[in-house]
Formats: structure tokens, C-alpha cells, sequence
């Protein structure tokens, strides 16, 4: 009992410099943190989106074949990003797939 705790003890010791050492190197090497928030929620679009096709995206998803449900779930999306981007102050067709993303997200 005694030579295992003596085992341990050294071993303890032992380690000690091997976590001084990585904890030296961690911080040589790590880069420096940046702080990073979440892009806020455009209501607005969803709101639109949802009041004028969330009937129809609820409607898709009760399609039983699913290349069928996802062809007019494509559709939609299509139709979607052609009525609310494309033009001037409107946003992005990536915005746009994004939150009709977010509304099939919430459908299911």
C-alpha cells in the first residue's frame, strides 16, 4: 500500500512539469478569442413569408412521395426567392432561402 502511494505521488510530481509545459505552449500558440453573436432575426421577411406560403409549405409536407413533396417544396422555395429578392433594399436570395429554411424548420 505504501509503494502505490508512493507511485502515485511521484507520478503526480512528474506530471507537474509536463502541465506546466502545455499549459506554456497553449499559451504561446493559441490565437486570440473573438467574440461572436448570432445574426439577428429578420422578423419582417419571416412574418411575410409565413403569412402569404406558410399554408402552401404546410400543405407540401403533406405529400406522402417524397420526391413529390420535395419538387414542390422546391417550387415554393423558388417562387419564394423570385417575390422577395432581386430588387434594391429587398434582401439577399441567400437571406431569403435562409428564412424560408427557418419556416420549414418550424412547419416540421
Amino acid at each position: 500500500e505504501d509503494q502505490m502511494l508512493g507511485a502515485v505521488l511521484f507520478a503526480h510530481d512528474e506530471f507537474q512539469a509536463v502541465i506546466q509545459a502545455v499549459t506554456e505552449l497553449a499559451a504561446e500558440a493559441a490565437k486570440p478569442t473573438w467574440d461572436w453573436s448570432a445574426k439577428p432575426e429578420n422578423t419582417a421577411l419571416l412574418s411575410a413569408i409565413r403569412s402569404e406560403f406558410g399554408e402552401a409549405i404546410s400543405q407540401a409536407y403533406t405529400i406522402t412521395i417524397k420526391h413529390e413533396r420535395y419538387g414542390r417544396l422546391g417550387e415554393l422555395r423558388n417562387e419564394i426567392v423570385a417575390k422577395f429578392s432581386g430588387e434594391e433594399g429587398q434582401p439577399s436570395a441567400g437571406e431569403v432561402k435562409d428564412a424560408f429554411g427557418e419556416i420549414e424548420y418550424r412547419t416540421v
